[in-house]
């Protein structure tokens, strides 16, 4: 899934995910970084958690409808990579997407958080630093093997400043998480 949610970032791809994968065997990740520093899209992926249900994406695009279609074509070829890789047919995403617009920096540093922290607040993990499939690490300034995000242009942030921004709000979120979880149960 990361490296689709990077390979759909490309301008124009020269051929389809699964022939760049048989084409670039030896390394696909090598083969990506290279292509994109030639070979850029209109789509800047800001934040991401991939959880095992769902995922979350912060995304800055040129125009609704190229955010749209980058959106569209992941969900696809993920889909299509799945179904061949599990022997089934359908679809896989049960319902559609929700989009949030950002109309500040500050609302989008919020939303960082609150996709950092949406493992954290699942009990999948106690800290967002132990989810390897996010962009917390990045924001961390640590190696990955594959980076995604550009949000240093965007959001001015110090990585001891931001990991204490997201720490501190965890027992909030759970709480928030639990009654919004309770009211949607017990709601007509």
């Amino acid at each position: 899934m990361l490296m689709l949610i990077k390979f759909f970032q490309l301008r124009q791809s020269p051929v389809s995910f699964s022939r760049f994968l048989e084409k670039e065997k030896k390394d696909p990740i090598a083969a990506l970084l290279r292509a994109h520093c030639s070979n850029r899209n209109e789509i800047k992926i800001l934040a991401y958690c991939l959880m095992p249900t769902h995922f979350h994406l912060a995304v800055e695009g040129a125009s609704l409808e190229i955010i749209a279609k980058y959106s569209s074509d992941v969900l696809n070829s993920y889909t299509k990579y799945f179904n061949r890789l599990h022997n089934r047919k359908g679809p896989l995403w049960q319902s559609r997407s929700k989009k949030v617009l950002c109309e500040s920096n500050e609302q989008l540093l919020h939303l960082t958080r609150y996709i950092h922290l949406n493992p954290v607040t699942a009990y999948l993990v106690n800290k967002p630093e132990d989810w390897k499939w996010a962009s917390y690490p990045e924001y961390m300034e640590e190696d990955v093997f594959l980076p995604i995000c550009e949000f240093k242009n965007r959001l001015d942030l110090r990585s001891e400043n931001y990991a204490f921004f997201v720490n501190s709000n965890i027992e909030y979120q759970r709480k928030l998480a639990e009654a919004t979880s309770v009211n949607r149960v017990g709601s007509p």
